[in-house]
């Protein structure tokens, strides 16, 4: 049946406008979230890599008695081909760039160490990344960020006797090198930066005698 076109409804022009302003009002509220969301999953990924990588590194040391030789961004070190898939060491990062693997020698500071260079999803899912893994600044600890760079320690250099461990501003963080019980009274101390992260309570116990 034929309609008069002047019979047919639509939307204002008001109406159209009111609908358009509400969508873009609920989507203000939602990219907060969205984005909180967003950084934690980035970070909780990162994390996952590095204490596998981390694992594979260290079972490879077991392996043949050291670590491997440093290599450059997005490069697998020799050696590691047995232990990782070359494919998921050179792709892109969760938050951009490259993994990188750090190896100073049993002189160095850190000893060994695993980073992402040229990070590119900003500093938000850094520090998220901080908190889930260490102590939530990333000037200390096992987490630390070096311009573009983040670096998760492995393991680290002490040379300094146990009094001065203790003496140190970041007490807390030796406290738990020292919780490891790799400390030795003679020469440096090499430590394992994972294991001692998680022996916290006694490290506690140790700064309180």
């Amino acid at each position: 049946m034929y309609i008069p076109l002047e019979n047919k409804k639509g939307f204002t022009l008001v109406e159209i406008m009111i609908v358009v302003l509400v969508i873009r009002i609920l989507a203000a509220m939602a990219h907060p979230a969205f984005q909180k969301v967003k950084t934690h999953s980035m970070a909780s990924r990162v994390a996952s890599d590095f204490r596998t990588y981390a694992g594979l590194f260290e079972t490879y040391t077991l392996d043949n008695g050291t670590y491997p030789a440093d290599s450059s961004p997005g490069a697998l070190p020799s050696g590691m081909e047995d232990y990782i898939n070359i494919e998921n060491w050179s792709e892109r990062t969760p938050i951009g760039g490259s993994y990188d693997w750090v190896f100073n020698g049993f002189s160095g500071t850190p000893v060994a160490a695993i980073s992402i260079t040229g990070y590119t999803a900003g500093d938000d899912p850094v520090k998220k990344l901080d908190e889930i893994m260490d102590d939530a600044g990333l000037s200390t600890g096992i987490i630390q960020k070096s311009g573009a760079s983040v670096i998760y320690i492995i393991e680290f250099f002490l040379p300094f006797g146990l009094d001065k461990i203790l003496g140190c501003k970041r007490t807390v963080n030796w406290a738990r090198a020292i919780a490891s019980r790799r400390y030795s009274q003679e020469g440096p101390l090499h430590i394992n930066c994972e294991r001692i992260h998680n022996d916290l309570d006694l490290s506690k116990s140790i700064l309180s005698k």
